[in-house]
């Protein structure tokens, strides 16, 4: 799991990237980015964002970003809603996984 504790400003987004990265290459079964305490994605946290769901879908990773209304709203806007599940809490998002919790 990746969190992103304030907004995903182009630093933290180079922070979280790299956290995703490494997440990615241990080429786990799914990754959540909790996205739950920020309230705003800059230009460079979608760019990460889009770079995460590309690298999970290489590795064959299912990729879940929890978010609240504003910020899935801003990834809806930006066109990356497809790119990976949106989800409202990390319980919701481990569900969809297939974490029984």
């Amino acid at each position: 799991m990746a969190l992103a504790p304030g907004p995903l400003d182009d630093d933290d987004a180079a922070d979280l990237g790299t956290a995703v990265d490494r997440a990615v290459d241990a080429l786990p079964w799914g990754i959540v980015i909790d996205l739950s305490g920020t309230d705003g994605v800059s230009a460079a946290g979608m760019a990460m964002l889009a770079r995460a769901a590309v690298r999970a879908g290489q590795g064959d990773v299912g990729l879940c970003v929890v978010g609240s209304d504003r910020v899935q709203s801003a990834i809806a806007g930006a066109g990356l809603s497809e790119l990976f599940d949106l989800h409202a809490s990390r319980s919701e998002a481990l569900s969809a996984l297939g974490v029984r919790q």
